[in-house]
């Protein structure tokens, strides 16, 4: 009979079929461990299609802007002198970070000045310090207001909406490290709003494909684990029917409970070793 044939050469080379699990589930489970997420757009199209290659040639022309991502805020006290400061600290502490090149916003911005001595054009900062009074700011607001570059821009039309433009470095925009610095210009941002009561808003490709990645991360996590338990339902409620069926089905041979106890384990591990 074939399953009884299984069934000995199971129990015969045990240890050895054991063995062999745990080694295999030690290599698999090495190997599982350098699965990582990649931080690169997945290509829907491919490189033949026409679009792509529009795309591909309106790139090399005009540049992208997956590398920038802006965060906001909609207030009547953004020249309040206390928000103005915080928002410039917060614009110079990102300025920092490692892997930022740019930071452009209403309290980092540059004005166009000739310079007649050397017959050149100069960028001076509009605000170069911290500001000590609300004159000195309605100061800067009139300036802003002045400069038709960056009319729409930074500043709203009616001055109640701004916003902070963030550049990335392109050499690290598709990998992990952009992570720690989002979540450091979200930590900035989350600290403005609960000082001022200020909601601050937040987008961006780099942002979304962060968030996205680690919603991701997190929901390819809880699908393995499902997938396990459904796994192990699925396996063991079948056999150990058949277990109990095959069990009862035995001849007894003997009326000592002791061997019968022991054929009815030995089948029970034959049917582990199946189910595994």
């Amino acid at each position: 009979m074939f399953w009884k044939k299984l069934a000995d050469i199971i129990l015969k080379n045990r240890l050895l079929i054991l063995a062999l699990i745990v080694i295999l589930s030690i290599f698999m489970g090495y190997h599982a461990s350098k699965v990582r997420i990649t931080f690169n757009g997945g290509k829907v199209l491919p490189v033949t299609d026409s679009a792509y290659i529009r795309y591909m040639q309106f790139k090399k022309i005009f540049g992208q802007d997956a590398s920038t991502m802006v965060i906001g805020f909609k207030s009547s006290r953004i020249f309040d002198k206390d928000v103005f400061n915080d928002w410039n600290q917060i614009g110079r502490s990102i300025q920092h970070i490692k892997g930022v090149k740019a930071v452009i916003s209403v309290a980092n911005l540059y004005n166009l000045k000739k310079d007649t001595a050397q017959h050149r054009f100069v960028l001076k900062p509009l605000v170069d310090h911290p500001l000590t009074t609300n004159k000195a700011v309605d100061s800067i607001k009139k300036l802003i207001s002045s400069l038709p570059f960056y009319k729409g821009l930074i500043l709203s039309e009616d001055g109640q909406s701004t916003l902070m433009a963030i550049t990335f470095d392109d050499k690290i925009i598709n990998t992990s490290k952009r992570v720690p610095i989002i979540n450091t210009i979200l930590k900035e941002g989350q600290q403005f709003d609960q000082k001022h009561n200020i909601e601050v808003h937040y987008s961006g490709l780099p942002l979304i494909r962060t968030v996205a990645a680690d919603l991701m991360k997190r929901e390819f996590s809880l699908f393995l684990c499902m997938s396990l338990l459904i796994t192990a339902i699925i396996l063991f409620t079948p056999f150990g029917i058949i277990y109990n069926s095959c069990a009862e089905s035995l001849p007894a041979k003997t009326s000592i409970n002791n061997s019968k106890n022991k054929r009815n384990s030995n089948w029970r591990l034959v049917f582990i070793f199946i189910s595994l």
